[in-house]
């Protein structure tokens, strides 16, 4: 075989590596989509995180988030367009990761009783979307534009099969986030998104 050629495939194989798979309709094969009508409401011993990809043009690519706080990664999900997942945690510091052609991070204060909105955004990739995670402001949650965000994009839940999948490809996510995460350290913190309480 050419080894252009044989490079080419090589490195497809290495970019495509650990993407979730999706259905012909750009829906995630390992999350179920919960009714249009389903709420979620905060718990006073826990804080709620509501991520959610609520546009973007990568309709035929997955992003996945993960918990990666004390370097133990866990799935949280993989969301689609116009997706969202609910997510209780104890209170505390927390690491999220998203995962698309690279990783990127946002760190979280967390305090009980309250919901938390981080938003996923997709940039360019050198051969397919990159994506980060964004925390939503108050003042963008109340806007219009927010608004719709939240009422327009449907909650999915997490499946055995996503965990599976997790499972597969976790050599491969663990290697993408020691690279990765360091770089995000190394940044200024005001590059590093955090996700807080912006208090009353």
């Amino acid at each position: 075989m050419n080894k252009s050629i044989a490079f080419t495939i090589t490195l497809l194989l290495v970019v495509l590596y650990g993407c979730a798979p999706m259905d012909i309709h750009g829906q995630s094969k390992h999350m179920n989509e919960l009714s249009t009508a389903t709420t979620v409401e905060p718990q006073d011993d826990k804080a709620l995180v509501i991520f959610m990809r609520p546009f973007g043009q990568a309709h035929r690519q997955m992003s996945t988030v993960f918990d990666v706080t004390n370097e133990e990664i866990k799935i949280i999900g993989i969301l689609p367009n116009m997706k969202k997942i609910a997510r209780y945690v104890d209170p505390g510091q927390y690491i999220f990761m998203v995962l698309g052609e690279s990783t990127d991070y946002m760190s979280a204060d967390l305090e009980a009783g309250k919901t938390y909105y981080a938003r996923v955004a997709e940039r360019m990739g050198a051969w397919k979307a990159r994506f980060s995670l964004l925390p939503i402001t108050r003042s963008e949650l109340e806007s219009e534009e927010g608004k719709k965000w939240v009422n327009e994009t449907q909650f999915v839940e997490i499946t055995d099969s996503a965990h599976a999948w997790f499972e597969k490809h976790k050599d491969s996510i663990a290697n993408k986030h020691k690279v990765n995460y360091q770089k995000w350290m190394s940044k200024s913190a005001d590059r590093r998104p955090k996700l807080i309480d912006e208090g009353s």
